[in-house]
């Protein structure tokens, strides 16, 4: 199994997509949820949520790219 098919079964994985999604939504909540004035903490959970995006955003990239490099032969 190569990089891209191992990529295409995390995206398709259920599991993993709620737990994502989940972390997601529990990050946005608690930063809307604290004092504007709070920015330590609102900076953390913003790296946080960043963080979580760019791992889903990684398994795409890593998706894409194997599909371009099997046309590309």
């Amino acid at each position: 199994m190569d990089d891209a098919d191992h990529a295409k079964r995390l995206l398709d994985d259920e599991l993993l997509q709620r737990v994502l999604n989940n972390m997601v939504s529990d990050l946005q909540l608690r930063w809307l949820q604290t004092d504007p004035a709070d920015t330590d903490l609102r900076e953390q959970l913003y790296y946080e949520l960043q963080g979580v995006k760019k791992f889903g955003e990684s398994l795409k990239t890593f998706y894409d790219r194997g599909l371009f490099m099997q046309k590309k032969r």
